[in-house]
């Protein structure tokens, strides 16, 4: 009888350790040509509030659906339970069109630090595909 509660016991501790590492996906924008994706990932806990890593995955429409040509981390310190809430993106813009001359299609990103420092700075990001 402590067999199975021990394999169940192993089972539930595999399950949340894959949930608590696992990427969330926190805001999208997309554009006829362009998708922009924003995922955080838990990190490791050292002893105060859990960490994570915020990335940003820039797609192209090709054909019917989407291809993936970068993935970038975003700069800065975040933490999880902030980045998870509903109004952890502060800005997510694709920008395809401007008027100056060498205007390169963007996507910008402002994520909020925390409710009491705010939103920390924008950061850019070149939607060009490698050839």
């Amino acid at each position: 009888m402590r067999k199975p509660a021990l394999v169940l016991t192993a089972a539930l501790a595999l399950a949340v350790a894959a949930s608590a590492s696992a990427a969330r996906t926190i805001g999208t924008a997309t554009t006829t040509d362009y998708r922009v994706v924003l995922t955080a990932s838990k990190g490791r806990p050292a002893g105060g509030a859990p960490s994570a890593t915020v990335r940003v995955r820039l797609y192209e429409r090709s054909g019917d659906g989407w291809k993936s040509f970068a993935s970038r981390r975003v700069p800065g310190t975040y933490f999880w339970n902030t980045v998870t809430a509903g109004h952890a993106v502060c800005r997510l813009d694709v920008r395809t069109a401007g008027d100056a001359p060498g205007f390169r299609a963007v996507a910008v990103v402002q994520l909020l630090v925390t409710p009491s420092v705010g939103c920390g700075r924008a950061h850019s990001y070149p939607l060009v595909s490698a050839p």
